[in-house]
């Protein structure tokens, strides 16, 4: 039997055959069978969860972090020679477009370990003129189709949704704006100034 257990920034919440527990805020599922050991599960004093291999934290905002889960080849770009050199800033923020192309619901396999897949008011819509490689293939549109763009034009993941099958973006030469989430783009990924 498998049983389901949802972990909140706020508390934590056992449903299935144990239950309900603590609150019902933003939760987030996981699966384990019966036979299987219970995973630990939250440390309450910074919201986070530890996942077999993916943590999440809670922004103040009560937002995840979607963390990069560094795959082979995950890197971002800055604005300088070498990968990550001069990163683009917001704040305290610093963010990259990744090199990876993913579509929207594989935002974080993109994103390096210790970044996360920013937000839109963490990314901004600043301009961000990465040294992301120009060529003919800066994206693929859902049927696989490449998409050319500008050296500045390129186009990159957010971590925020529209709905169901509409995800937010952000350009390098700055603004905002929205595409199907089955087209295949960089990440924006961010890291904080400590």
């Amino acid at each position: 039997m498998k049983r389901n257990i949802y972990i909140s920034g706020v508390g934590l919440v056992v449903l299935g055959v144990l239950g309900v527990t603590g609150t019902l805020a933003q939760m987030y599922p996981m699966f384990w069978d019966d036979d299987e050991a219970v995973p630990e599960a939250a440390t309450y004093g910074e919201a986070t969860l530890t996942v077999e291999g993916e943590v999440r934290t809670v922004q103040p905002s009560g937002a995840p972090r979607l963390w990069g889960r560094g795959r082979p080849g995950a890197v971002r770009h800055g604005k300088l020679g070498s990968l990550g050199e001069e990163l683009c800033a917001n704040g305290p923020f610093r963010f990259g477009l990744s090199e990876i192309m993913v579509d929207w619901g594989s935002a974080a396999d993109a994103c390096p370990a210790g970044t996360w897949v920013c937000a839109e008011w963490e990314r901004g819509s600043l301009p961000c003129n990465t040294l992301r490689n120009d060529g003919s293939r800066d994206g693929n549109d859902c049927s696989g189709g490449d998409l050319d763009w500008t050296q500045d034009g390129h186009k990159g993941w957010l971590a925020n949704v529209e709905g169901t099958t509409i995800g937010r973006i952000a350009v390098e030469a700055g603004g905002l704006n929205s595409l199907r989430t089955c087209y295949h783009l960089p990440v924006w990924c961010c890291s904080e100034v400590p």
